[in-house]
């Protein structure tokens, strides 16, 4: 009969000490599952501070990509300058490539020298050179005008 009365005791305790030990596995499983988000989460930041310090805007352009971003940098340069005459109506650009043109940039920064014949506010017409600067957001895929300086 003493045997009887012990095993259950034994079993009680066997069962307290297996539970203490889930309860300890299961704690430091939670942990670890912690540390790895907190690694992860500060791999994933130093992945992005990392691209962002390396990336120059317009380095990995191809020759076509960089030559079609040009042709936008000219007629996004041809619309900022309608905008600012007298009379757009009447205005006849340069043709992009034409020799007194140009398109030049930095990264996402564009310049482009530019004519075009236009009335002025006394009906005459009159060639006017501009340089436009605006910069080029690959986000939006648009164009942002810095200055429009006339070259006259």
């Amino acid at each position: 009969m003493k045997k009887l009365i012990f095993i259950p005791f034994i079993l009680l305790i066997i069962f307290s000490c297996t539970n203490q030990r889930v309860k300890n596995l299961q704690e430091e499983n939670r942990q670890l599952k912690d540390r790895i988000d907190t690694l992860s989460t500060w791999l994933a930041k130093e992945r992005v501070e990392r691209s962002i310090s390396e990336y120059k805007p317009g380095a990995n352009r191809t020759p076509e990509e960089q030559e079609l971003l040009e042709a936008g940098a000219y007629l996004a340069a041809k619309k900022f300058v309608g905008q600012n005459l007298k009379s757009p109506s009447t205005a006849k650009f340069a043709k992009y490539g034409d020799e007194n043109t140009s398109v030049t940039s930095n990264g996402n920064q564009f310049s482009v020298r530019l004519w075009v014949d236009a009335q002025n506010t006394l009906g005459a017409m009159v060639r006017e050179i501009f340089l436009v600067e605006m910069i080029y957001d690959s986000a939006s895929d648009s164009w942002n005008l810095i200055k429009i300086t006339s070259l006259q």
